[in-house]
């Protein structure tokens, strides 16, 4: 910022010469002449320290944090899922007389009593994730057990006994997390919405809207 550049320099001094030390960007201030401090460090507690503190604040005061990271967090749950579907929709050979793993995805050569049903369920969960995600679910923890035991074996993590959905969340984060450090998966950029079905956005969107104009989401949580 210009203005704050310009505030610093009133600390800044050039010595020349025999003639002493004056301010580096105007030489008609004397540096030992200090009248001029008071209102230089009236303006340091306006723009460089003061500006930012009144962004934060207004940021804080209408959740925009909170929000980013909950949109954040919603978009890695719907890519997760979303990469999980892809992989297990890739198009394999089953042995006539093989048993159908759950979560798969049937030919018609395979669409027996067992195959319809497991096809039925598999369309029920994955109506039922997707809403969801878009009822602003934001992590594991907030999804039922079947849910959450569809989205492991979906995915491919080893179930032994009958773990608990504590223990399928906890798994189904870390995979996750792994996935998002190995680049499998990718957010898009996230942007805010004025029409959002959530009152909070929209209230930022109306309010501090302009604030928004260089404002990624991912750079608040």
């Amino acid at each position: 910022m210009q203005v704050s550049k310009l505030v610093f320099s009133a600390f800044k001094c050039t010595a020349l010469g025999s003639a002493g030390q004056f301010l580096a960007f105007d030489y008609r201030v004397n540096c030992n002449d200090r009248a001029y401090l008071p209102y230089a460090f009236a303006m340091l507690a306006v723009w460089p320290v003061g500006y930012p503190v009144l962004v934060l604040g207004l940021m804080v005061y209408y959740g925009v944090p909170k929000m980013a990271k909950a949109k954040q967090q919603r978009a890695a749950l719907a890519a997760f899922f979303g990469l999980a579907l892809a992989m297990q929709m890739q198009p394999t050979a089953i042995a006539p007389d093989a048993a159908v793993p759950f979560g798969s995805v049937h030919s018609p050569s395979t669409a027996d009593t067992a195959g319809q049903s497991a096809a039925l369920h598999d369309s029920g969960m994955i109506a039922a994730f997707a809403k969801a995600v878009a009822d602003g679910v934001t992590s594991f923890e907030q999804l039922r057990i079947a849910e959450l035991r569809y989205l492991a074996e979906l995915n491919s993590v080893q179930l032994v006994g009958a773990p608990t959905a504590a223990n399928l969340a906890k798994r189904l984060t870390a995979l996750l997390k792994e996935r998002l450090a190995s680049g499998a998966i990718v957010l898009p950029v996230l942007g805010w919405d004025p029409t959002s079905q959530d009152a909070a956005e929209r209230a930022a969107c109306t309010d501090i809207g302009a604030l928004f104009a260089a404002y990624e989401p991912k750079f608040w949580w």
